[in-house]
């Protein structure tokens, strides 16, 4: 089939409106349009007082150049409506940035941040990147810090167990050794940023670790995926993915990193309510 000129004009149109069209929704639509997504995660170890325990998980809000502090407000005041057992908070709150007044006005932010059993927090790579000893300092003041500690929760005379890493890029440490004082027969959960921490444990696998780091691609084609990823391994994209090491749920977070674009893979704050149960995951 031949085309005329006015035909192959028309096409090269209809083609370049198409791709002004999809990069306008891209970054300026599904960007800054967090959904509020429920998952329902079922445990086979988890302890019967805590079946229906509610974790809202909230992560990678980059505030910066890309994302302004009304989206980022908006962002915390959802999550402090939202009803939650525990708020579990996976690092890269700022983008790369070394403005000490911006750090501070995230992390009052994060400190209005409350739930009945407590909100925990580990640092991401930008939060080291923004400024590495007002981070670790906002961190350990907070009252939210799980860097390098558990702690655990009781419920009727049950516990389960909560641990955090460091950022895989920025501030690495074994992980095994955190939960050294806790039984092995215990339900353990572990936050890390980055998802390749999960494949350095060289210990009992975790029962469940939750992780942001990729924002889910950013960029998700359909039949392909997520042309990148920034991670070593690349089966950690988002949901919940099964691993030797323990199931980890990577949340595709609030904000975005390189390029202000998010195209079929919107922002999310994620509610995981874990069930007690021996079917599949999730």
């Amino acid at each position: 089939m031949v085309f005329s000129r006015r035909q192959f004009m028309k096409a090269g149109m209809v083609s370049a409106g198409g791709a002004i069209l999809l990069g306008t929704y891209s970054v300026f639509i599904e960007r800054l349009h967090f959904q509020v997504n429920r998952y329902r995660i079922n445990l086979p170890r988890l302890p019967e007082a805590f079946d229906g325990f509610r974790i809202l998980h909230l992560t990678d809000l980059h505030y910066g150049p890309y994302q302004g502090w009304n989206y980022i407000e908006k962002a915390v005041e959802k999550a402090s409506g939202i009803s939650c057992d525990i708020i579990a908070l996976t690092g890269d709150y700022m983008h790369k940035t070394h403005d000490p007044r911006k750090v501070r006005r995230m992390w009052k932010a994060l400190n209005q941040l409350k739930a009945p059993g407590g909100v925990f927090n580990v640092l991401g790579n930008h939060d080291h990147w923004a400024g590495h000893e007002l981070a670790m300092e906002l961190l350990e003041t907070s009252g939210q810090s799980l860097r390098d500690k558990t702690t655990s929760l009781t419920r009727r005379g049950e516990r389960i167990h909560l641990g955090g890493a460091g950022d895989f890029w920025e501030d690495h440490f074994e992980i095994a050794p955190i939960f050294r004082d806790i039984p092995e027969d215990e339900f353990r959960i572990l936050l890390a940023h980055n998802p390749d921490s999960i494949d350095t444990i060289q210990g009992p696998p975790m029962d469940l670790i939750l992780s942001g780091h990729t924002h889910g691609g950013q960029i998700v084609l359909p039949f392909f995926g997520a042309p990148q990823l920034p991670v070593k391994n690349k089966i950690y994209s988002q949901g919940l993915i099964p691993t030797e090491n323990g199931p980890v749920f990577i949340t595709r977070g609030i904000g975005t990193a390189i390029l202000p674009i998010r195209f079929n893979c919107p922002p999310e704050i994620a509610i995981l309510e874990l069930r007690k149960s021996q079917s599949s995951l999730i």
